[in-house]
């Protein structure tokens, strides 16, 4: 069986740098919020690893794409940086 996981359960934490007042770079940390876990421990949010962090940034990318902002996956997590 297959959990289906709608993006309503992901989240991130945004963690940027700043540089004379500016934002250099930013650091987006995927999350999920466990549910497949217990019952009792479902909607801890808890840092997304592998193949299921990749999917959480990818989207943010394509969401971010037609604004002009590119967001990379490094190191399983997003990073943005000034041009």
């Amino acid at each position: 069986m297959t959990i289906v996981r709608p993006l309503c359960f992901f989240l991130l934490i945004a963690v940027p740098t700043f540089s004379q007042g500016r934002m250099v770079s930013l650091k987006l940390y995927p999350l999920e919020l466990s549910q497949s876990a217990p019952r009792s421990q479902r909607g801890t949010p808890r840092i997304a690893h592998g193949a299921q962090a990749e999917k959480i940034i990818k989207r943010l990318a394509e969401l971010s794409a037609p604004s002009g902002t590119t967001i990379q996956f490094r190191d399983y997590i997003g990073a943005w940086a000034a041009k």
